[in-house]
This record gives structure tokens, sequence and C-alpha cells, in this order.
């Protein structure tokens, strides 16, 4: 996901941004955040991949990538969901989560998506 950040979505966000401010818009992102299909293939990796710590600087990256590239509001597409073969779109997969009681945040979070954004939240 790295690479592809890197390669492409700083290209595409750019193009779009440009387009967007020559039309005297800003540049609003819809449903954003990562896409890992387990109904793809390699499920159990992608399942793993949600709350490994690694999706924070991921989810960070993206964040800090449309921003720099001059995108204007990211609209992160799910605060909670079910993750299931559709997808993994919540930030977490139950709404009653509470990252402020979890005894690993800010470090290593039950679930690094919502790390992420409350940090970026926070302004850290």
């Amino acid at each position: 996901m790295t690479t592809y950040q890197a390669s492409s979505l700083v290209g595409w966000i750019t193009t779009l941004a440009n387009t967007a401010k020559s039309y005297g818009v800003k540049l609003v992102s819809y449903e954003g955040g990562q896409t890992l299909y387990p109904s793809m293939g390699n499920a159990t990796n992608k399942l793993a991949a949600q709350m490994d710590p690694r999706m924070k600087t991921q989810t960070t990256n993206l964040l800090h990538t449309w921003s720099a590239a001059g995108g204007d509001v990211f609209l992160y597409f799910n605060l909670s969901s079910g993750w299931d073969n559709s997808g993994y779109w919540g930030l977490a997969p139950e709404i009653g989560y509470d990252i402020d009681a979890d005894p690993g945040y800010p470090t290593s979070e039950l679930y690094p998506k919502w790390g992420a954004i409350k940090q970026i939240a926070l302004g850290q």
C-alpha cells in the first residue's frame, strides 16, 4: 500500500486538485480510506492487516498524502461497521469501541485506523 500511495495516488490527487482549483471549488474525498476486499482472496491476511500497527501508518500517510497533493476535505468512509466479506470499512468493527479506554492507545491500540484518525484530528 505504501508504494501504491506514493506512485499512484499523489499524481491522481494532484491532477484532481488542479482541476478543482481551475473551477474554483474544493477537492473533497468521498468514501476515503483503504480498500482491502476479503472476497477477492487472501481474507485472513487482509483481516490481520486491519489490526496491524502498520495500518495506523498507512492511514496517517494517506491523509497526509491527500493534503500534500492538494486535497481539501477528506471524508473517511465509515466510523464503525462490521467487518465481513464485503470489506473492512469502519475504523472499528463495533460502535462501542472507546479508544480512550484502550490500554494500547496511542501506540498500539486495538484498531490502528481509529488511532490514526484521532491523532490527525488532534493535530498530532
